[in-house]
């Protein structure tokens, strides 16, 4: 339970900074109960300051989409993944969790990434999306 605690804070805290920080650079702040917050922003490899989904994996690897690309963060780095894919450019991620796969997202491509090979989808193998990518992608996982 305490573990789940741990990574719940660290969660919120990253989500925290990473929702209201600034171009600053990366600043660290402690918390009245001793843990340390990091502030990150582009300056630290973040593609942009408007973040729209966080995803955390079973792997370990935080997925963070904002409005200007997606990237994954080890715990210390960003790392753009995927790139011949489009993936860094992508709208959005969803993650079904039952089967620890990815999804990528935007209006022309679909990718499934299942933590080793990717697979995209487009309108070539029947995929297209008419209205709300957001609505449409819910209903496909």
């Amino acid at each position: 339970m305490k573990n789940k605690i741990r990574f719940l804070f660290a969660a919120f805290g990253t989500i925290s900074f990473l929702y209201f920080g600034n171009l600053t650079g990366q600043t660290i702040t402690n918390t009245p109960k001793g843990n340390i917050l990091k502030l990150y922003t582009q300056a630290d490899g973040l593609p942009g300051s408007d973040v729209k989904d966080i995803i955390h994996t079973r792997s370990g690897f935080i997925w963070i989409s904002t409005e200007n690309g997606i990237v994954r963060f080890n715990g210390t780095e960003f790392e753009e993944i995927g790139s011949e894919y489009g993936i860094p450019y992508m709208d959005m991620i969803c993650y079904d969790r039952a089967n620890d796969i990815l999804w990528f997202a935007d209006p022309e491509n679909l990718i499934k990434y299942d933590g080793t090979n990717f697979t995209k989808y487009d309108s070539l193998n029947g995929y297209r999306i008419t209205g709300n990518i957001r609505q449409e992608i819910g209903t496909l996982y």
